[in-house]
């Protein structure tokens, strides 16, 4: 029976994960940007409407290449609606394989049953496999199971033709996560030659594959020279060289006080006043983290995006072989890590809405569920607020307000607006504060000259654009960072 213990763990960590992320769904809190946006995505590709999302003008797949994110297009053939809850699902599942990975290799290594308890408490009971599930959606947190039971396979000796699926489905999800597969390839090269060659060939293969589609692809818009856009680059073909061209400029990006106090942050949440072993195996979140590491937008820096997820990988896997070494008790060893996650969780979660510390989210007032109903019904182009973009993704063009009429200064820079005005502009109370100042007369001259009012739902307005009316778009935002 103690040998079902971990996949009933497992089974009960996924469910609670689901029913975290879910929620965030269930009472509106989900933003435009990751989750609205996956969602008009795949809903666009499934109905043959390309990949063009009208929330960035950029092309998904040639912005974020993805062969494994389009396996959820059959869902969306069969039902919009559970597209995204399906994934979040997938994801939470994904991230609970990675305690079931860390307890397999323990049981490899030999440790003993307490232990292997230990490693459970660790991974599943940790606030970094909680950030990994209610961030939203995000092909970190979908391939984070399969990365750990690629390392796990290798160091149970899984019969290769069954192993190989595992590190290609992960480098499937993405570039950086194909060069953590080689990574993790590498890795285990001391612990099964021919599981680390397979790894290192496949996750090898795959990024070479991709890296070359988008460079013979380059897009003008990428989110990724977005991120990168005090380097002055238009496209991803140029970061190489401009990269190599400004390093004191990369550097300083390296050295900035919020990246380096989430350094701080994430090595306590995942319980580094323990004694831990086996650093080589954080290299494994290396190559998602340097995204979040160089790039200029400030949020990518805190230590709770999706950017950090695959380093719980690592960690769980040191975690393992520093328990192999650990001189406690299995009872102490036990109690070190409840202390220890338990001051994780006061240092670093659950921060849902910052700074409310909230496990559970309050109810979505009636005023929202009503507006989230009005929206996804409204027929045609669509501007609304970012918490309402999701029930109202499944058509061609949605904006979220205040786009596409004024670039904000946070707003990522080179995005095209695409797609024509909108039909029904939804606001709410406060509008003006998500706006520069320097565009609050001209929105306000747009909405007040080319949409008139039809309703008002709670701090809710929604205007309807006027016959004949065409509202002045700004056709392209090229947000120039400050000096």
């Amino acid at each position: 029976l103690v040998r079902f213990v971990p996949y009933g763990a497992t089974a009960a960590a996924a469910i609670l994960y689901s029913v975290l992320a879910l929620r965030r769904v269930w009472e509106l809190r989900a933003h435009a940007f990751d989750a609205g946006f996956l969602d008009n995505v795949l809903y666009k590709v499934s109905a043959g409407m390309g990949d063009v999302s009208s929330l960035t003008g950029v092309p998904h797949f040639v912005d974020h290449t993805s062969v494994l994110l389009l396996g959820a297009v059959p869902v969306y053939w069969i039902n919009p609606d559970l597209g995204y809850p399906v994934l979040l699902i997938l994801q939470a599942v994904s991230v609970a394989m990675v305690g079931l990975a860390a307890w397999l290799v323990a049981d490899a290594t030999g440790l003993s049953r307490g232990r292997q308890y230990t490693v459970l408490l660790y991974v599943l009971a940790g606030p970094a496999a909680y950030w990994a599930v209610i961030t939203e959606l995000h092909m970190t947190g979908l391939a984070m199971g399969l990365v750990a039971m690629t390392v796990a396979g290798a160091y149970r000796n899984w019969r290769l033709s069954i192993y190989w699926v595992l590190p290609l489905l992960a480098s499937l999800a993405r570039i950086e996560i194909a060069v953590t597969v080689v990574i993790a390839g590498l890795l285990l090269l001391g612990v099964s030659k021919r599981h680390a060659q397979t790894a290192i060939a496949i996750g090898a293969a795959v990024a070479g594959l991709m890296i070359s589609f988008m460079f013979l692809a380059p897009d003008r818009g990428s989110s990724v020279g977005a991120h990168l856009d005090y380097l002055g680059v238009e496209s991803v073909s140029e970061l190489p060289l401009a990269i190599l061209r400004q390093p004191g400029a990369v550097l300083s990006q390296l050295l900035d006080p919020v990246f380096l106090a989430s350094i701080v942050i994430w090595f306590l949440m995942i319980g580094t006043v323990l004694p831990l072993r086996a650093p080589r195996w954080f290299l494994i979140g290396l190559p998602m983290l340097l995204l979040s590491a160089i790039g200029s937008p400030r949020f990518a820096d805190l230590w709770y995006q999706h950017y950090w997820n695959l380093l719980l990988v690592g960690a769980a896997i040191a975690f393992v072989l520093s328990l192999a070494i650990w001189t406690f008790s299995d009872r102490m060893a036990m109690t070190l890590v409840a202390v220890a996650m338990a001051a994780a969780w006061i240092v670093a979660g659950p921060v849902n809405g910052p700074p409310q510390f909230e496990v559970l989210y309050p109810s979505a007032s009636e005023a929202d569920r009503q507006m989230a109903s009005l929206v996804s019904s409204t027929p045609g182009v669509l501007s609304t607020t970012r918490n309402l973009v999701l029930p109202a993704a499944r058509r061609e063009w949605i904006h979220e307000f205040p786009n596409p009429f004024v670039c904000r200064s946070n707003q990522y820079a080179y995005f095209t607006n695409t797609g024509p005005p909108p039909d029904v502009v939804v606001t709410k109370l406060g509008w003006e504060v998500a706006v520069a100042g320097e565009d609050i007369a001209g929105l306000r001259h747009t909405l007040e000259n080319d949409y008139e009012v039809v309703e008002t739902i709670g701090t809710y307005t929604v205007r309807r654009r006027l016959p004949g009316a065409i509202p002045t778009l700004v056709a392209e935002c090229e947000v120039v960072p400050a000096d």
